[in-house]
């Protein structure tokens, strides 16, 4: 009887382990919001609806340099650099511990700026991930550039 119960509780807990183990498997992955990162770069992050304004940042001649601790879009949002005709190139890092997921817009408006970003956690552009940037675009996964 005691064998009988045992074999029983051994099978309902392998059976509770392997639906846990799928359920896991399946759970989607959601992106991450954007944050600024709290380094003196100066990035400021205006979230208004579904859209991220990012803005500030440290200029050093015609480059503009953004500083994030996490970014991400989820579906419909949109993660909006703003520049100036006097701006040729905006860097973005990520100094976080986690890949960037992008399922939304990545756009500049207000200059024809190129846009750089590094995540040395990865990237990952997902189905529906778009781009509005009127120069060129790069993601690097390097831990610094130059």
């Amino acid at each position: 009887m005691h064998k009988q119960l045992k074999n029983q509780f051994t099978k309902a807990l392998s059976l509770l382990l392997c639906f846990w183990g799928l359920n896991l498997r399946t759970t989607p992955v959601a992106a991450q919001s954007i944050t600024s990162a709290p380094d003196g770069t100066g990035t400021i992050i205006n979230h208004n609806g579904n859209t991220y304004n990012i803005q500030g940042g440290t200029q050093a001649g015609a480059n503009l340099f953004h500083s994030f601790t996490e970014f991400g879009l989820s579906p419909d949002e949109v993660a909006n650099f703003l520049s100036n005709p006097q701006i040729d190139n905006i860097l973005g890092r990520v100094t976080g511990g986690n890949a960037s997921v992008i399922q939304g817009l990545i756009q500049v408006s207000g200059g024809n700026s190129n846009l750089y970003l590094m995540n040395p956690n990865g990237w990952v552009f997902n189905q529906g991930a778009s781009l509005d940037v009127p120069g060129s675009f790069g993601v690097t996964t390097a831990t610094r550039m130059g």
